[in-house]
């Protein structure tokens, strides 16, 4: 989305003021690159979250599925998390999984 804006203030700048277009475009890329190199951050912070709160739901529930913490947020893991460190019922944290979607 930001690029597009970029190109839509490059389109609109006047065409013989080719530097301050490409100004414009490189700006957006830098921005659209830090985007991605901070979504790639979340989703590899999120993984590890998740792979940790799964390991110590299956210590505590080994014959439950973990594949329902699948899709949480890092939020709302790290909550599991520590309810799981508190030993809370598995029918509370099965409630807070159902109603974090």
């Amino acid at each position: 989305m930001i690029i597009d804006i970029a190109i839509i203030v490059a389109s609109i700048v006047n065409e013989e003021n080719d530097v301050l277009k490409n100004i414009i475009l490189e700006q957006g890329e830098k921005v659209d690159m830090c985007e991605s190199l901070m979504n790639f951050y979340n989703q590899a912070v999120n993984k590890e979250t998740l792979q940790k709160t799964q390991q110590i739901f299956k210590h505590f529930y080994p014959h439950e599925d973990s594949n329902i913490l699948n899709n949480l947020t890092k939020k709302q893991l790290d909550t599991i998390f520590t309810m799981l460190l508190d030993q809370e019922p598995l029918d509370k944290i099965k409630y807070i999984t159902k109603n974090c979607h």
